[in-house]
């Protein structure tokens, strides 16, 4: 299942692009996607990464055990034989939580040939609960987990236990599912039962076993190496050059090509090759070569470019949508600075997201309030109104909260130090940078001064996770089935690994979000949800932006359907037509 609901960190607009160098490429044909990734992807270790480009090259290797209708947002069956049961448990050991029953397909199997079986369930889930693997944005998620039970005499049948109700139990029972031959071939996590993982958490962390077993699935092998690298995917993963490209190849004799009527397992092209490319120029530069397949994320002054060009729309189809992802700026409020809500508030107050709206995105972009999607507008608190561009009521924020400017400087300072922040965003998309420096000539005039860090998407990631930043420019994608807070707003998501960079929330919020998971009835964890955004609202932890506009142009010699989800096609789904 492509789940979006991570929600994994990205630079703003600096999604996927195409790229291809001049001349006429002989070596591409209509069987094979050329797609232009920003930067390297932290890994495809599909449990440890936390990066949006590495899920959708992960998303085609590993597959999902469900998938999502990218029309209607249901979720569908690709490794389940049928629905999965689901029942309430009313008496016992797990006595307020769920029983859920499902079956493995019989075709589905690993690439050695060997059937997919609910020990490699079982595994998968294992590797998410080790203490010490690499996978700390996903361990909360897990928290409702009691117990699991492969079938004695079936043993593609799984009984899943949860001690208590969560209302995505769902999407995250049926994330990845792993080839424990692959992943642990010694076995070493039979040793443990489920219930050791969730009773014995602490106590497990010194274990040597699980030290072993986590180094090794820790390891570059699992991450890089094509023989540490396996799912039941349609693509089978060929080559990684660092800084250049990363080839997947059709898989020739794949399991699911018993289901191709189903949109889940189409797997058209026969080979995709991603090519790694910083620079937004260069790859624009290639797609007016028509050497690509795709471009999606179009800033708007390079797409009216392309409407206007009558020779590119006889090779392209132009699409233009929304996109379930916002981008922000996020406030570290570890630091002195940012600790004060009056400060926050103050920054917020001296950004003209208009302005930048009108320059940079013809004024197509919607202003974000929140972190859930238009399209979800149930789940909206409208009483939250976009932040106001008021430079005085910013300059009298700041004022009260002790920033002045007592040396006529032009910039505020407090005990002597001067008001300056370091501002990071990932380097290599020329109109975020465009944004930066905008920002930062709009928070010149209230006093602040803004030191714009670039730093290589790898690089800004672990700086993200080290919590090294004072202000950062970022987006996220939006799951299609609206998100769970935890991740990027608990407080036990403050910690390395976590995803909340901003080192927001406290008894209270917390309090609320998991009150919010628990709670099955949609219309009362609807009003939860509403609250706990005006209780975001409050603290200002990050400044939402815009909702962006998704701008694709797609090769003819292509079939395909656009959509919402990230990145804004399946490129399994790039179907060659005779032109």
């Amino acid at each position: 299942m492509k789940i979006n609901s991570f929600i994994f960190i990205v630079t703003f607009i600096s999604f996927t692009l195409l790229y291809g160098c001049k001349g006429r490429n002989k070596g591409i044909d209509k069987e094979t996607v050329v797609y232009r990734e920003s930067a390297d992807p932290d890994m495809l270790n599909p449990i440890n990464s936390s990066s949006a480009n590495a899920t959708v090259i992960n998303d085609l290797i590993f597959g999902g055990m469900q998938g999502i209708d990218p029309k209607t947002f249901e979720l569908t069956n690709v490794l389940l034989k049928e629905e999965p049961k689901f029942e309430e448990i009313t008496e016992g050991e797990f006595k307020g939580g769920m029983k859920i029953s499902f079956e493995i397909k019989d075709e589905a199997r690993w690439d050695n040939g060997t059937p997919v079986t609910g020990e490699d369930y079982v595994f998968t889930i294992k590797s998410i609960i080790n203490p010490k693997t690499n996978c700390e944005h996903l361990k909360g998620y897990y928290s409702w987990l009691g117990d699991i039970v492969v079938d004695s005499v079936n043993n593609r049948k799984v009984t899943v236990y949860s001690k208590e109700k969560y209302f995505k139990i769902s999407e995250f029972a049926f994330y990845r599912c792993l080839p424990e031959y692959v992943y642990d071939p010694q076995k070493i996590m039979r040793k443990f039962t489920i219930r050791d993982l969730v009773n014995n958490t602490e106590k497990l962390k010194g274990d040597p076993d699980i030290i072993a077993f986590a180094n090794e699935f820790n390891s570059e092998k699992h991450q890089r190496d094509t023989s540490g690298i396996s799912g039941f995917g349609p693509y089978r993963f060929v080559k990684w050059t660092t800084g250049q490209e990363i080839i997947i190849e059709r898989k020739k004799d794949w399991w699911g090509d018993k289901f191709s009527s189903l949109r889940d397992f189409w797997a058209f092209p026969k080979k995709i090759i991603f090519k790694i490319i910083p620079d937004n120029n260069t790859a624009f530069a290639a797609l007016k070569d028509d050497k690509l397949s795709a471009y999606e994320a179009i800033d708007a002054k390079r797409f009216k470019e392309l409407e206007e060009n009558e020779l590119f729309a006889s090779k392209f189809n132009l699409h233009r949508m929304d996109r379930l992802a916002y981008n922000y700026i996020g406030f570290n409020m570890r630091k002195d600075k940012l600790k004060d809500v009056r400060v926050r508030k103050a920054i917020a107050m001296a950004i003209d997201r208009d302005l930048i709206n009108k320059t940079l995105n013809n004024g197509e972009s919607t202003p974000a309030t929140t972190f859930v999607h238009p399209v979800q507008d149930r789940y909206i608190n409208k009483d939250i109104k976009p932040i106001p561009y008021n430079v005085d009521s910013a300059r009298a924020l700041l004022a009260a909260a002790g920033w002045k400017d007592t040396d006529g400087d032009g910039f505020l300072d407090k005990n002597k130090e001067k008001f300056t922040l370091e501002f990071k965003m990932a380097s290599g998309n020329d109109v975020a940078k465009q944004q930066a420096l905008m920002i930062k000539e709009q928070l010149k005039k209230v006093g602040i001064e803004l030191n714009i860090v670039e730093r290589e998407w790898t690089v800004y990631l672990q700086e993200m996770d080290k919590f090294d930043f004072e202000l950062n420019l970022a987006g996220w994608t939006i799951p299609a089935r609206v998100s769970d807070p935890y991740q990027l707003w608990h407080t036990k998501s403050a910690v390395n690994g976590g995803s909340n960079y901003t080192n927001f929330g406290n008894a209270e919020t917390d309090k609320v979000i998991e009150e919010l998971r628990s709670t099955l009835d949609e219309n009362k964890r609807i009003e939860l949800y509403k609250r706990f955004q005006k209780m975001l609202a409050d603290e200002q932890p990050v400044v939402f932006m815009f909702y962006p506009k998704n701008r694709m142009a797609i090769s003819k010699k292509f079939e395909v359907e656009p959509t919402m989800i990230n990145p804004g096609f399946n490129l399994a789904e790039f179907k060659p037509v005779d032109l």
